[in-house]
């Protein structure tokens, strides 16, 4: 915990400090209406008749009026701290989401991030809280300890009788409340996860009438955290119960020894009231301190699952990398990769210096991963992916020379126009007009006319129009390589095949590296990559590997066809 909070403790040492002093300075401000009365009364039990009573009333109307405008600034302050707090933490686990290895990316689950980047964030913020009411409440207990003991010795030690008890009863309650608020928390991880895979795959629910089903698990999930919260509840209202019943009764045995020592004169009636004014005051730091016992273990249970997914960022965001103006050629050297035991490449070794290159085989084959490792989505194993003869993570900016496009759209729930921008800042870049003619994006050009052009992409668009929208994306900029999945698999071969034509025509420099399943779309003099079972199989032109692979050689004289 200490690691990861240091450099935010660091950043905030000024306002924690400030935050201890103004905590300490309203506790003392607290204490002044309690020895105010305590003259008051005095002042009454004696007989005296003095304007001086007059004024202390006044006085403390005032004092209260004054500490209530103080407190809210305060208070507004250290608000401040913990909301700016919890923005640097969401922002740098953020960051570190974004350096994840994509295969260890695919293993977490979205409801679990989701639960982690809200609640459990929100839980380790409140380390603040937890260090400032540690220091405190450890000062305020002394301080009354203190005051109290020149009111009444005896007193202070039959008070303090019932402490160890009154803290061995709030510990008992606090460790079951906190074992039902872990499960909850547990089922509602869970749940956020089950909601999230609802929406997204509600459709396919739907079709195959399983929706039912689905709901049925979904209310078990919601009953097990009703039952889970009414254990938690009547735990909480039976601690309050029990603790305040000790409390009370020891407070009647504590007036009746007050009584006494009255009569024997030797405290006043204004010291008792003062007495017992304080007094209530130590309960509340003893129950603090008890509580952050809790709090700090919850705290690190949150801190242990925010933990585990900022230590799976391997990125590089180094500074010592070596600029590169151009994109000549791309190399795989002896390039592995084995992900939990099983190899998904093995020993992959090409050089692509060809402007155009299509990569094949069939499903499972490893041409997506191929596609990930050059992207910067997956380091390998073993071995170098090289532009220019530079490995790729050294280069600086390697990704802004990338254009790619998946069969996937990934389409945001934005404008077309910021689609296609995608938060970049580019001037030159492809026009609109341009990228209408290129895609052939005709048959829905309204949209991209210019006074729709803000308009937000429909749900109902077709997956071939979301994928030149996609498409449009990755072509935006002009990347100096471009690397499309199966990015037109939602259009007929004919369009695919005029469009690919195109890009050869607009991006003549630039590195086109395209994975097919429509081998048709390969004309004899291209370049191919052909795997097989995370292997190399073939590396040269089309024709050459057709008159060794009958199976393609079938595929190509198939037409059109997928």
């Amino acid at each position: 915990m200490n690691v990861f909070m240091t450099k935010f403790l660091k950043k905030y040492k000024l306002r924690i400090f400030v935050e201890i002093v103004l905590s300490l300075f309203f506790f003392i401000m607290s204490l002044i209406p309690a020895f105010l009365i305590k003259i008051l009364i005095d002042f009454i039990v004696n007989g005296d008749k003095n304007s001086i009573q007059t004024t202390l009333f006044l006085f403390l109307c005032l004092f209260y009026i004054v500490n209530s405008i103080l407190n809210y600034f305060a208070n507004e302050y250290f608000v401040l701290t913990r909301q700016y707090l919890l923005y640097d933490i969401r922002i740098s686990l953020l960051d570190s989401v974004s350096k994840i290895d994509y295969l260890q990316y695919q293993k977490i689950k979205i409801g679990e991030l989701l639960y982690s980047i809200t609640s459990d964030v929100a839980n380790i913020g409140l380390y603040i809280d937890f260090l400032i009411s540690l220091i405190v409440n450890i000062l305020k207990i002394i301080a009354l300890i203190v005051i109290l003991s020149f009111i009444s010795v005896k007193l202070i030690l039959f008070y303090l009788l019932i402490v160890p008890i009154y803290i061995l009863l709030v510990y008992y309650f606090k460790k079951k409340i906190i074992l039902f608020n872990y499960q909850v928390k547990q089922m509602e991880a869970k749940m956020t996860e089950e909601f999230h895979d609802y929406f997204e795959k509600n459709i396919i629910y739907r079709v195959f009438s399983v929706i039912r089903i689905k709901l049925l698990k979904i209310s078990e999930f919601l009953h097990s955290i009703i039952i889970f919260n009414k254990k938690a509840i009547m735990v909480e209202r039976s601690a309050s119960i029990v603790t305040g019943s000790i409390t009370g009764l020891w407070s009647i045995i504590l007036l009746w020894i007050s009584s006494i020592l009255i009569l024997n004169k030797q405290i006043t009636l204004g010291e008792m009231v003062l007495y017992f004014n304080l007094s209530n005051y130590l309960y509340t730091p003893i129950d603090a301190l008890v509580n952050l016992f809790y709090s700090f273990q919850s705290m690190n249970v949150s801190y242990k699952r925010i933990a585990n997914i900022m230590l799976l960022s391997t990125e590089d965001y180094s500074e010592n990398k070596i600029e590169i103006s151009d994109v000549c050629d791309v190399e795989f050297d002896d390039v592995s990769l084995i992900v939990d035991g099983k190899v998904i490449l093995k020993d992959i070794n090409f050089k692509i210096s060809s402007k155009k290159i299509f990569i094949i085989g069939s499903s499972g084959s490893g041409k997506t991963t191929l596609i990930n490792m050059l992207i910067k989505l997956i380091k390998p194993t073993k071995g170098n992916i090289k532009v220019n003869g530079i490995p790729i993570e050294k280069i600086k900016d390697y990704t802004k020379f990338i254009g790619v496009c998946f069969d996937k759209e990934y389409i945001i729930n934005d404008t077309v126009y910021n689609n296609i921008k995608f938060y970049r800042n580019i001037s030159s870049g492809f026009l609109i007009d341009e990228l209408i003619n290129l895609l052939e994006l005709n048959d829905f050009s309204d949209i991209f006319k210019q006074q729709d052009i803000e308009s937000v992409i429909s749900k109902n668009f077709s997956k071939g129009q979301r994928q030149r929208i996609a498409l449009a994306r990755a072509l935006y900029s002009k990347p100096k390589i471009l690397v499309l999945d199966e990015a037109l698999s939602g259009v007929e071969y004919s369009m695919e095949k005029r469009i690919l034509d195109k890009i050869d025509q607009y991006l003549p420099n630039s590195l086109k590296i395209i994975s097919t399943h429509r081998i048709n779309l390969i004309n004899d003099d291209d370049i191919v990559i052909y795997l097989e079972n995370g292997r190399l199989i073939y590396y040269g032109k089309f024709s050459e590997i057709k008159k060794v692979d009958m199976s393609i050689s079938y595929k190509n004289r198939r037409g059109g066809e997928d």
